[in-house]
This record gives C-alpha cells, sequence and structure tokens, in this order.
C-alpha cells in the first residue's frame, strides 16, 4: 500500500459518481417521496405534515434570514447552526435551500474519499467500487436529500480524514473548530488523527496526547458556547434512559435502517479490523481508519440508549469503513480476480 496521494482520481468515473448521486437522491428530494414512496415513507401524508427534524431546521433557516423569530427554535437542533446558516443564503425555499447545501457536502464528501483512496493507492476497479458504495446506498437515498442536516456531517469527516491522511494539519484543526457548529459526533476524527500521528511517530505520544486533549477541550467548550448563545426556547438534550435501550431494540426499523447503512463494506471494514488487530498499529492510515469506524460504532451503541434511533448515527462511519474495506478487497486482489473472471469467460 502507498501512503502518498500517487495517482489522480479518475475524472470520468467522478461525475458519473456524481450523475448517479442525483439519480439515486432524486426520489425523496424535499420530502417528495415521488412513485409511490410516500406511502412507506409518510402514509401518503404530505410532506408538510411528514417533515419531522427537518421542520426544526427549517425555522432555523427562516431564523437565519430573519422571518421568525427565536421562539420557533427548538433544541438540539439550534445547536448545529452552521448548515442552517450556510442553506439561509441560498435564494430558494428553506428545505430545498438545505438540500442544496446537502449536496454539496455530499459531493465534496465523494470528492474527498476517492482522493483519501488514492492516497492509500487503492486499485482502479476497487475504487470504483468504494465510489458506488458511497453513492448508491440507503442513507444517501433515505436522509440525503430530506432536509436533514446529516450529509454536512458525513462530507466534513470525509473531507477530515483526507486532511489526516495528507498531513494538512492546519486545516484539520480548522475543520475540526467547525464540526462543532454541525453535529457532536464530528469529534470522531480527532481519535483517528491521534491514532495516526502516533503510528507515524510513536516517541511524540506525549506531545500527540497533549494536542489531542487540547483539542477535544477546545471542541467541548465550542459546543458549551454554541448551547449558551443559541436563543432557543426550550432546554432539550438527548438523555441516556433504559426505556429508550428498549425500545430500539425491539423496533424493526432502528435495526432494518442502521443495518442497510451499515452494509456489505461496514462488515468487511469491521472483519478486516478484527483480523488484522494489533498490526494495524503499524500502518498509520489503516489505524487512523480502524478507530474512526470505532467512533462510529461508539456513536451508534450510545444512540441506542439516547436517541430515536435510524441509518444515519452509522452514516458517520463510510468515510472510514469503505477505504477500510477497499483496503482489504485490494489485498485479496478483487481487481486480478474480476479481470481474470472476465479473460475466462472471454476464453
Amino acid at each position: 500500500m502507498r501512503t502518498t496521494e500517487s495517482k489522480k482520481i479518475n475524472v470520468k468515473l467522478f461525475f458519473v459518481l456524481v450523475a448517479t448521486m442525483l439519480v439515486v437522491i432524486y426520489p425523496r428530494f424535499d420530502r417528495q417521496d415521488r412513485f409511490g414512496i410516500d406511502q412507506f415513507t409518510s402514509k401518503g401524508q404530505p410532506s408538510a405534515i411528514a417533515l419531522a427534524d427537518a421542520g426544526k431546521y427549517i425555522n432555523h433557516v427562516k431564523f437565519f434570514r430573519g422571518e421568525v423569530g427565536s421562539e420557533s427554535l427548538r433544541a438540539p437542533w439550534a445547536y448545529r447552526p452552521l448548515p442552517t446558516f450556510l442553506a439561509s443564503f441560498v435564494p430558494l425555499k428553506p428545505i430545498t435551500a438545505i438540500n442544496v447545501i446537502n449536496f454539496i457536502f455530499l459531493f465534496l464528501g465523494l470528492l474527498f474519499l476517492l482522493k483519501s483512496l488514492a492516497i492509500l493507492g487503492i486499485s482502479a476497479t476497487t475504487t470504483a467500487l468504494g465510489g458506488f458504495a458511497y453513492v448508491v446506498s440507503f442513507p444517501v437515498f433515505f436522509y440525503g436529500a430530506i432536509g436533514y442536516i446529516d450529509p454536512v456531517l458525513v462530507g466534513m469527516l470525509s473531507i477530515g480524514h483526507y486532511l489526516v491522511l495528507s498531513k494538512k494539519h492546519l486545516l484539520f484543526f480548522s475543520l475540526l473548530f467547525l464540526g462543532a457548529f454541525v453535529k457532536d459526533p464530528y469529534i470522531i476524527i480527532l481519535p483517528a488523527w491521534a491514532a495516526y500521528q502516533y503510528s507515524l511517530a510513536k516517541s511524540s505520544w506525549f506531545r500527540i496526547a497533549l494536542v489531542t486533549i487540547s483539542a477535544m477541550l477546545i471542541f467541548i467548550l465550542t459546543i458549551y458556547v454554541i448551547r449558551a448563545v443559541s436563543p432557543v426556547s426550550d432546554d432539550f438534550f438527548w438523555v441516556p434512559s433504559k426505556t429508550l435501550l428498549e425500545f430500539n431494540l425491539f423496533r424493526v426499523n432502528a435495526w432494518l435502517t442502521w443495518l442497510l447503512t451499515f452494509g456489505p463494506m461496514g462488515f468487511i471494514a469491521v472483519w478486516f479490523s478484527v483480523k488484522e488487530n494489533f498490526a494495524l498499529i503499524e500502518n498509520p492510515a489503516l489505524i487512523s481508519l480502524a478507530v474512526g469506524l470505532a467512533g462510529a460504532l461508539a456513536v451508534l451503541a450510545y444512540s441506542f440508549f439516547s436517541v430515536y434511533l435510524d441509518g444515519r448515527y452509522i452514516w458517520i462511519a463510510y468515510p472510514f469503513m469503505i477505504p477500510l474495506a477497499c483496503q482489504y478487497l485490494d489485498m485479496n486482489r478483487l481487481e486480478s480476480r474480476l479481470v481474470g473472471n472476465m479473460k475466462s469467460k472471454i476464453n
């Protein structure tokens, strides 16, 4: 495996993937739920009635535009101001503006995922597979353009891990600060950075620990300040409880959506991480990916106790699990096998 960006991304593949992503998000764009999807997602109700969390983000866009007062804001949705602030400058209706921002970050997430795969030296065939795993996925279809802000989080994590692999530390920590304005789980990128640095220079573990702890404290302080200054009309926090755990454990949709989101690439990545375990420490890129994946799984586990669980809470694993799975497939000569099978069929 090569650890420098030894090749450029395939531009033709990239635009094919972007076009495919547009097709995937179209049926649910703006919660229109075309082609009869509404019978399963909102029981045939108009999108204005079945907005769920999107309604809170829409009000936040309106607040930034000066169209509503602070009484319309709700926590914790108001504690994630960056996506809605950006959407407020898009001259479209609020939900469409949010989804334009979502698409931009899905686009960026794909771009930097491919750039990360290039740094890892992943083969052309496996890179294409990884790109399609990102694009033709349950979360892009189901959550990608419905007025939620999770695509922004996923896109920023993808950019963040590229900055880890390319050793762009100033940009990485700048993005970490911005991540606090998007959603708390962005913090999982910090242990991934620390793992990369430790594997790269084990003798500097004290400095790495000091930087990591300092950055985490700044991130937590930023979140605290955001919550302190947000003009919300209530103070709502996700509180872990036995009731929520029981609710999620026995709710079919909770299991179905997170398993569909995790998909085969997720299980391959977990298998690879478990199989290699401590051997990954010797490879900075792979250990950082494994730590990022572990962080995403920790968020999923916590979510069972604390929220109305769905696939969004494991979607944040994509920037880590897809490169890990691609590395495993490359190590097992996926490209050679596919080419060999094609040649044997031709002969």
